[in-house]
């Protein structure tokens, strides 16, 4: 295996953790959203809110329709 090989596997093994853990389906965005999904919608910030919504486009659940709505229009009225 020649250097160039393993900068190279490197470099996948860097990409593919760096997915697992950043991706919107990552361990991160799992984490967020488990932290905020037994709120309140009035308890959420507006990131919160933002991040709700955002789980509900990638995922077009229908449970998840009526609290990231709700969750978007407090966000809203808190930044007005």
């Amino acid at each position: 295996m020649s250097t160039q090989d393993l900068f190279d596997a490197q470099d996948q093994f860097i990409a593919e953790i760096v997915a697992e853990l950043a991706s919107s389906f990552g361990i991160i965005h799992r984490k967020i959203y488990q932290s905020y999904n037994y709120k309140k919608v009035e308890q959420l910030s507006t990131y919160e809110a933002t991040l709700c919504y955002r789980h509900y486009l990638m995922t077009l659940n229908k449970e998840h329709y009526q609290p990231a709505l709700a969750a978007r229009q407090q966000a809203t009225q808190q930044e007005t």
